[in-house]
């Protein structure tokens, strides 16, 4: 082994010190995005109450703007739930419920859009939670349980789930209050993972444009929680009254569509995830307990995406999904593959598994029309009769 001489080894110990500050850096960064992210109470931040309360005056004529991900759309839906009050339809899941619209069901029926994206189904049940809390047990659930979730890698907690362990990146459930940090040691791995990294240099630059745009609250920079017109095209994602979003690009429910057909998380080594089966029926089982109805459905995703491997995925668990609703004794209604058979077209897709208002409301004529047996009465008395019109 050849010698090192002192110049070189000085050069290691420099190279190596850096890169240990660096790490620490990054990890103190993290922490600290983290722990104020986890620290977020029922008061909620001022801007964007006051944001919410605007809207709810305005529900015709405005928006609100938003960031996607776990920490901002837990934030609104936790400060959310009080405005919202009384919900008579809630819908759940994950990002791909979020053109769920209250224009879906009769005048007079109480509609609530409480989507979070990529999230766990622990974060969907708190947003249960919040609305029961705020204003009693929806008569029904639209619970979005889709394929590609079950078949995703990693840990699903449990509402026991210690609110200190790291798995909850995007914070404990609010009904921990907050909590001391758990040891720096504990925790070095999901702090420096790449997912939590990319939330703080989100949130920096959320931060920065707010701090860069104070003077003018109703102009669209692109920074959250502005109220801005709704009927103008806008590049940023945006809130509606009724929880539900607008894309980038979107307006009138009409799609900008981007990027390509391949959907990424079906790369690798994609498999049934019987943790995230078990949850999923944990908490279905909850909130099937206080007496609501519950229907889960899988939307469809874009059949361009579809390969024969990703086809047979989808299909196995569209039947584990199914098992756990027959256990439970609610319905279920698997419509990945179905995307053509219920009228969606190319242009509804805004990517791979994003979909249009037209789409979704093709999911609601379908629950109606038979694929929600159990619930299909109850569909029709809360369901607008023109959503049944082709």
């Amino acid at each position: 082994m050849p010698v090192q001489t002192a110049s070189q080894i000085r050069k290691l110990v420099v190279f190596v010190t850096l890169v240990v500050a660096l790490l620490a850096a990054i990890w103190h960064a993290n922490r600290t995005t983290r722990d104020q992210a986890a620290a977020l109470t029922a008061a909620g931040s001022t801007q964007l109450r006051e944001a919410l309360q605007r809207l709810a005056r305005l529900p015709d004529r405005a928006s609100v703007t938003m960031n996607p991900g776990p920490i901002n759309e837990r934030q609104l839906r936790h400060v959310n739930a009080q405005l919202v009050g009384k919900v008579d339809v809630l819908v759940l899941g994950q990002s791909d419920a979020d053109h769920m619209s209250q224009t879906f069901f009769r005048k007079g029926v109480r509609f609530y859009n409480g989507f979070l994206s990529n999230s766990f189904f622990a974060y969907h049940f708190e947003v249960f939670e919040d609305i029961v809390r705020a204003g009693g047990v929806p008569r029904l659930v639209l619970y979005d349980a889709r394929c590609l979730t079950l078949v995703k890698e990693g840990d699903e907690p449990g509402y026991d789930t210690p609110p200190e362990d790291p798995i909850w990146w995007a914070g404990a459930p609010f009904r921990h209050k907050a909590q001391p940090p758990p040891p720096w040691y504990r925790d070095l791995d999901s702090l420096l993972s790449l997912q939590q990294t990319e939330l703080t240099l989100q949130t920096w630059q959320d931060e920065r444009q707010v701090r860069e745009t104070v003077a003018d609250l109703d102009k669209d920079t692109g920074a959250s929680f502005r109220v801005v017109d709704r009927h103008v095209r806008s590049k940023v994602h945006r809130w509606l009254a009724d929880g539900s979003r607008v894309y980038p690009g979107e307006l009138d429910g009409v799609l900008s569509t981007r990027g390509s057909v391949r959907i990424e998380d079906s790369q690798g080594a994609r498999k049934l995830n019987p943790q995230r089966v078990a949850m999923l029926e944990a908490f279905v089982r909850r909130m099937a307990a206080t007496g609501t109805t519950v229907v889960l459905y899988s939307p469809p995703i874009d059949p361009r995406a579809l390969t024969p491997g990703l086809t047979a995925q989808m299909t196995g668990a569209g039947r584990a999904a199914a098992q756990v609703a027959q256990r439970l004794g609610v319905d279920s209604c698997d419509l990945t593959l179905r995307a053509r058979e219920i009228g969606c077209q190319d242009e509804d897709f805004y990517d791979q598994t994003h979909l249009s208002r037209a789409c979704n409301r093709g999911i609601v004529r379908k629950l109606v029309s038979g694929c929600a047996p159990k619930t299909q009465q109850l569909l029709r008395d809360l369901v607008d009769p023109d959503v049944l019109k082709r």
